[in-house]
């Protein structure tokens, strides 16, 4: 199997790829006044309150940040009136993580910045090649998961 591609390293492609995308992101949301992290946590936050609401764990596991980066995060959302922390049920010490108003109006509008940054990406793509790409990149993220400690 090929390590690399044209001397790139996969690894290297995916890091490269995601930095790009999260630029992109980042353009399209400053004008809503957030950045692509904030506005995929109020997404997130969105689909998630159907169901659950989150603990800042949970969140930095979805998000592939450490507890203290989801915590800073937390608080500059806080700040912005876009999430609340409240407690938890039966625990005293569990939070879970609740989108505002204003979370919920923002989580709204990054949708098209969203939906227009994956139209760009996969520009050129057929819907079977956009299926393998998903397929290929959702056993990536297996994988590298699996090699967590």
């Amino acid at each position: 199997m090929a390590e690399t591609v044209r001397g790139e390293t996969i690894p290297g492609l995916v890091f490269q790829v995601a930095r790009e995308v999260r630029g992109a992101l980042d353009r399209q949301l400053s004008t809503h006044g957030v950045t692509a992290q904030q506005a995929t946590l109020a997404r997130l936050l969105r689909a998630w309150e159907r169901r659950q609401r989150p603990s800042p764990f949970q969140i930095a596991a979805r998000l592939g940040t450490d507890g203290a980066g989801t915590t800073r995060l937390l608080d500059r959302l806080e700040k912005k009136g876009v999430v609340v922390r409240l407690a938890g049920t039966g625990d005293r010490r569990l939070v879970v993580v609740e989108l505002t108003e204003t979370g919920k109006a923002i989580a709204a509008r990054a949708t098209p910045s969203f939906q227009l940054v994956n139209k760009r990406l996969l520009a050129g793509f057929s819907e079977a090649e956009v299926k393998q790409l998903r397929s290929m990149l959702s056993r990536l993220r297996d994988n590298a998961e699996k090699m967590q400690p």
